[in-house]
């Protein structure tokens, strides 16, 4: 998924889910459960030597999201909390960025593996777009409508 849709996903977890000890490992969690959902993001269809392009493309995807999370929830008094919670959805992602530049450290290598296996195992979950895109704001508009009822 995009950095956006985990974001969202991971804020309304947090925003309907109020104890920190519940709603971040939940947040955390969904991240993997949505990258088995078919779905398009930055990596689908990137050149993954252009280092450059893709820190564009995923700044802006990071950007966005916590942009429409300022924008739906700045007025929650839990809106620490739900930041954490969307970059807890995120943090998977976040580790695999030193494997991907060639850093050679063992934990963010297995991250970098696993998160692989989570896409592939099976079936490959990645779709291209507009398809992979709409699987997304499926997801994600199901989980504002929770969160924000």
């Amino acid at each position: 998924m995009t950095a956006t849709a985990h974001a969202l996903v991971g804020a309304a977890i947090a925003a309907k889910i109020a104890d920190p000890a519940i709603a971040l490992p939940v947040a955390l969690a969904s991240h993997f459960v949505f990258d088995k959902l078919p779905h398009w993001d930055v990596m689908t269809e990137a050149d993954r030597g252009n280092h450059k392009a893709i820190f564009i493309k995923s700044t802006i995807d990071v950007l966005v999201g916590f942009g429409i999370i300022f924008l739906l929830f700045h007025n929650s008094p839990n809106f620490l909390l739900i930041c954490l919670g969307a970059f807890a959805a995120q943090l998977p992602d976040w580790l695999e960025v030193p494997a991907l530049l060639g850093f050679k450290f063992r934990p963010f290598e297995l991250n970098y593996r696993f998160q692989h296996w989570v896409h592939d195992v099976g079936f490959n979950s990645r779709l291209k777009a507009p398809w992979g895109v709409i699987t997304q704001l499926i997801v994600v508009l199901i989980f504002l409508f929770w969160a924000l009822r």
